[in-house]
């Protein structure tokens, strides 16, 4: 895979344990659900969290959850409302690999299933976005801003669609960290990168986001 170019090429990322370290505030979220619903809890460990939330809440919690979902879908907002603030981390290298693009004036955006106002509030936070720039906000796109989520192509249709003059004609290459996001590379016809699990296929995988800024530069 060539390194990127700023003249072709538009990066977008997932968000959560792609740039964000925030699978212990969504595992204590689920956690706290099981034991307000007085359920069992179904697993234990953030492993299985992890897997079972690749895709998007509104997507798999009516699987868990049946006729009590809303009830289900309430606790975990409560829960992660009050906690992702101060719970929700950047990554190690994700400041110097954000920084890198914005010097090479390479252009990237983020497509995730976390809820859309949640991701936009933590990349404030971050301070990615600034809600004064007419560009930052629709660049930072997550569930529920359409309606589709990943692995389907509708979301990058929609991404494309209302950032099409910040993108141009530059063809994305998307990271993430799971098998969904190779999926939904695959689904937009292109490129993925997959960092931290070499077991799934991939343009390239890497195991941190040092090594792909190594790789970059």
């Amino acid at each position: 895979m060539p390194k990127i170019n700023p003249k072709k090429d538009f990066i977008l990322f997932d968000w959560d344990n792609t740039l964000a370290d925030s699978w212990g505030v969504i595992h204590n979220a689920m956690m706290y659900v099981f034991d307000s619903l007085q359920m069992p809890r179904k697993w234990n460990d953030i492993a299985t969290t992890k897997h079972t939330g690749q895709g998007a809440l509104r997507t798999y919690f009516p699987y868990l959850f049946g006729d009590r979902v809303q009830e289900a879908t309430d606790f975990f907002y409560e829960y992660y409302n009050q906690h992702h603030a101060g719970g929700v981390e950047k990554l190690p290298g994700a400041n110097e690999l954000i920084d890198y693009l914005y010097k090479k004036s390479i252009k990237w955006g983020v497509i995730s299933n976390k809820r859309g106002d949640l991701l936009r509030k933590e990349a404030e936070t971050f301070g990615w976005l600034d809600r004064k720039n007419p560009i930052d906000i629709p660049r930072f796109q997550g569930s529920r801003d359409c309606a589709f989520d990943k692995p389907q192509a509708g979301a990058f249709t929609h991404f494309q669609e209302i950032n099409r003059a910040y993108m141009g004609g530059l063809k994305p290459i998307y990271i993430g960290d799971m098998a969904v996001d190779a999926e939904f590379a695959q689904n937009i016809g292109v490129k993925a990168i997959i960092i931290g699990d070499k077991n799934i296929k991939a343009s390239k995988n890497v195991d941190n986001l040092h090594e792909l800024l190594q790789y970059w530069q």
